[in-house]
């Protein structure tokens, strides 16, 4: 395995829900997807090396196969970093949570995004499932 896909979600502090949430959604939707297509994830909080957390994940944002992007809660470090991939014009998957009421900001609404409901294990593995099928799809493209 040496496609990497980088994970762009909101972390949130240490035993805190968003954290909570996004570890379960790391773990359980997007780790499982990206290793049955032949990924391995990675998310900006597990980048090994020591360094310049933001330069870090830049490289990883120009360079990585694939970037999965979670916008959920509207956080504003996602964004930027969603900013940069686009200005890369590298292929991004997106996906957001059912319970988030706010809505995809309008220069997004137009992509395709994936729901996913970290409390229900059905909505985690549809989700999977979908991200599952954008990634077999984007290969298929770049074979063309």
């Amino acid at each position: 395995m040496d496609k990497i896909c980088f994970v762009i979600s909101p972390i949130g502090t240490e035993n805190s829900l968003i954290r909570e949430r996004s570890d379960q959604i790391f773990e359980y939707v997007i780790r499982s997807a990206t290793v049955e297509c032949g990924y391995r994830a990675i998310g900006g909080d597990q980048i090994p090396q020591p360094g310049y957390i933001t330069s870090q994940v830049i490289e990883h944002l120009l360079n990585d196969d694939l970037v999965i992007a979670d916008l959920t809660g509207k956080n504003p470090n996602v964004f930027y970093e969603l900013a940069l991939r686009h200005s890369f014009k590298k292929p991004v998957i997106q996906i957001k949570d059912d319970t988030d009421e706010d809505p995809i900001p309008f220069d997004l609404l137009g992509l395709r995004t994936i729901s996913v409901d970290f409390r229900f294990m059905k909505k985690m593995q549809k989700c999977k499932e979908e991200i599952v099928k954008q990634i077999k799809t984007l290969k298929m493209i770049r074979l063309q």
